[in-house]
Formats: C-alpha cells, sequence, structure tokens
C-alpha cells in the first residue's frame, strides 16, 4: 500500500488549509495504513495528528520539511522523518532551532549535531 510522506497541514500558515481530522478520515476512507505529516518548520499538529491516526488505526509518522541552509545561506527543504523517538525528539530541537535561532533555516552544521534517528529525503528543487 502507498503511503504518503510529504502532506502538510494547516500548521504550514499559508501553505495549506487540511485540517488533520480530515486528512486522516480520507487516509483511512483510501484503505491507507500509515500517513506522515511533515509540516513546514513545525511540529505544532504533531501530537494532535499522532492521537487522531491511533485513534483510526493508521500509523502516524511524525516528521517536518524544514529549510536548510547552504553555504550561500539560501534554504532548501529537507524531508525529515522520526524513526524513533530520538528522532521525534531531535525534530522538536530542529523546528525550535529555527523557530528560535535561526527562522530562515537550519544551518547544515546544526543539522548533523539532530540527525539521529531521523531519514533524511530531499524532495527536490521543485518538491517544496
Amino acid at each position: 500500500m502507498y503511503t504518503h510522506l510529504h502532506i502538510q497541514s494547516g500548521y504550514s500558515l499559508l501553505t495549506s488549509t487540511v485540517k488533520i481530522t480530515e486528512l486522516v478520515a480520507k487516509a483511512k476512507a483510501d484503505g491507507c495504513t500509515s500517513l506522515a505529516l511533515t509540516d513546514r518548520n513545525v511540529m505544532y499538529g504533531s501530537v494532535y495528528f499522532y492521537k487522531e491516526c491511533k485513534r483510526q488505526g493508521i500509523k502516524p509518522i511524525i516528521g517536518i520539511l524544514a529549510d536548510v541552509l547552504d553555504e550561500r545561506e539560501t534554504p532548501h527543504g529537507l524531508l525529515l522523518l522520526a524513526k524513533s523517538l530520538q528522532g521525534y525528539q531531535n525534530l522538536l530541537k530542529i523546528s525550535s532551532a529555527i523557530k528560535t535561532k535561526s527562522p530562515s533555516g537550519i544551518p547544515m552544521n546544526w543539522l548533523k549535531a539532530y540527525s539521529r534517528g531521523l531519514i533524511a529525503i530531499t524532495p527536490g528543487a521543485e518538491g517544496k
């Protein structure tokens, strides 16, 4: 069965209007057994998403689309998925670092310190 790994909710401001309850219900109706939430740089909806997936019998995959800065300080989206509790905790650290210390994105050398327990997928130049 196909699993959607790059979905943003209404918590990704100005990007999506998808409500988590509707997202999970649609996935359930389509026969999905797992589903990811990857809001841009934020984890605001992750606990609610986790609980709603569990309630509807779907395996939740928690992630973010993080803006990662290259050597010229240009942000590029990098899809990060937690594969363990440590990965989830590192996603929280990455999101917090972006929101409090580096609003344009996380520098690559910072990201290395938070990489344990994560799967990284590059969505490509136009994957946003």
